[in-house]
């Protein structure tokens, strides 16, 4: 049977030395989280490991190399950092390790309790400062959404929290390598160009993302109407408002959809 992301077990030793400890989240068939732990140091990090198709041949590999290369070239803190990367012996599978963080998504925090403005203001700004750095090495987030947004408390002098983006270049990859395989509710956060082009997404990608973030860091919901019932967001109407691209201010639009703040 081949071998999926999904399958590696508890207490399994991966790569340069990562012992797994616990699944994060649910796995898919090309992609899956884990808890592990450095063997050298004790040091608990993250772990993603990826489908062995993805460097199954030689440039595969070359370009797993040159995103890692570009990923670790990131220098921010308000992104997570790259801290080894490489393909199991045993596997095959490509994998890398980032940091733990400790905290609520954006998501989490707003759907507990609203942001008040000036918390808003100085997450987007964090944000902002990430992508850029994202952008500075000539790559792109692409879909940036209130799950990818981590506050971790407590990092910095004068502040409640940091925010920090999480992963980015995955989707990335996997879109690339095996075509625009995007769930709905992805959809919500990609400009129209990239959500039904087939090319890499650009820095004015995460520019329309980064707008649609900050509309739900004020009001607390995703500005597209086919996102209103949370529970069974449909793919036809999400893709139809966004191929109709009839857009209308943001206040109308919160206003619109009974938003927790007006903008």
């Amino acid at each position: 049977m081949t071998f999926q992301p999904g399958q590696v077990p508890v207490g399994r030793v991966l790569g340069g030395g990562w012992r797994v400890l616990r699944p994060l989240g649910r796995a898919t068939p090309r992609s899956a989280l884990y808890a592990v732990e450095q063997q050298s140091t004790g040091r608990t990090c993250v772990l993603r490991v990826l489908d062995p198709e993805l460097v199954a041949k030689p440039e595969g590999r070359e370009r797993f190399g040159e995103l890692c290369r570009a990923r670790a070239g990131v220098r921010s803190a308000h992104v997570v950092d790259l801290i080894d990367a490489g393909v199991d012996d045993r596997t095959k599978a490509p994998w890398f390790a980032i940091t733990f963080q400790d905290g609520p998504t954006l998501a989490e925090r707003v759907a507990k309790s609203p942001l008040d403005e000036g918390d808003v203001f100085d997450v987007m700004g964090q944000v902002a400062q990430a992508l850029q750095a994202i952008h500075g090495v000539g790559m792109a987030y692409g879909r940036l959404d209130p799950s990818a947004v981590m506050l971790v408390e407590g990092e910095t002098f004068g502040g409640d929290f940091t925010a920090r983006v999480l992963d980015f270049w995955t989707h990335a990859w996997l879109r690339e390598s095996f075509g625009p395989k995007e769930r709905a509710s992805s959809l919500l956060w990609m400009s129209p160009e990239h959500a039904f082009g087939d090319g890499a997404a650009t820095p004015a990608d995460d520019v329309w993302s980064f707008g649609l973030l900050a509309f739900f860091a004020f009001t607390g919901r995703s500005y597209w109407r086919a996102a209103a019932d949370d529970e069974a967001i449909k793919r036809s109407a999400v893709e139809a408002e966004l191929r109709d691209g009839a857009l209308e201010p943001p206040s109308a639009r919160a206003e619109a959809l009974g938003a927790k703040r007006a903008l």
